[in-house]
């Protein structure tokens, strides 16, 4: 988890990919990631949760626990994520053009 929240964007990417893998322990890990109120970590586990296919595991296994309010957070997150994501990207673009 320490590593999640490392300054180092690699470091960071590394340690969601093993996280993400860790499947029985998913749904703590991710209440554990958003406890750490870091945006970069957030973002770098979230990220890996879409490309290994394990968010639509996480909500799944919310819905079929009658969570859907949990399911819904979940959305939101991912949904903020990636707004940052692309705001991050269009700002690290305009920066580059005015170069």
């Amino acid at each position: 988890m320490r590593s999640l929240c490392d300054a180092n964007r690699h470091v960071r990417q590394r340690a969601a990919w093993a996280l993400a893998r860790m499947e029985p322990q998913l749904d703590q890990i991710l209440e554990d990631v958003v406890a750490t109120k870091d945006d970069y970590a957030l973002q770098a586990f979230v990220s890996e949760l879409e490309r290994s296919g394990a968010v639509e595991k996480i909500v799944g296994g919310f819905a079929g626990a009658g969570r859907h309010s949990a399911e819904s957070a979940l959305m939101e997150v991912v949904a903020e994520a990636r707004k940052r994501v692309e705001l991050t990207g269009k700002a690290v673009a305009a920066s580059a053009g005015s170069l």
